[in-house]
């Protein structure tokens, strides 16, 4: 299993993070056991972190979520865990990629069964790290 570590910034999504993770809620937690925080966390890449989750989305996911409703589509799922930078302390957490989606490579999702910002005290514009298992 290779690592890629990624760095960016904390954004505010557009809100329907949420929704489809409550959607996908049950699917989520048979495929990777456990139930997530309703909602996602953002993070807009560094130039050089682009080029690198382009290299990853085109590795084998960790799992494929399939739809609970035909018009929605699978969502790719790689393990990973998340930092704020410059401390030890880590979330275990999921960089999700739906095949459907309106973010650009430039910006990652990431689920958890905790509230990722909370936990790791974030807010808008905190640097973050986020080590990608392959």
């Amino acid at each position: 299993m290779g690592m890629v570590v990624l760095r960016g910034k904390v954004v505010k999504g557009i809100g329907e993070g949420r929704k489809y993770v409550e959607i996908y809620s049950i699917e989520i937690e048979k495929t990777l056991g456990f139930r997530p925080f309703p909602g996602t966390l953002n993070v807009l890449l560094d130039k050089e972190s682009i080029h690198k989750i382009v290299s990853v989305y085109n590795t084998k996911p960790y799992a494929v979520i399939k739809p609970p409703l035909n018009d929605l589509a699978d969502v790719y799922v790689w393990k990973c865990c998340i930092a704020k930078s410059g401390s030890s302390d880590k979330v275990e957490s999921y960089v999700v990629r739906p095949a459907k989606t309106v973010y650009d490579v430039s910006v990652v999702e990431l689920i958890s069964s905790e509230y990722i910002r909370k936990r790791l005290g974030l807010s808008d514009g905190n640097a973050v790290e986020i080590v990608v298992f392959t």
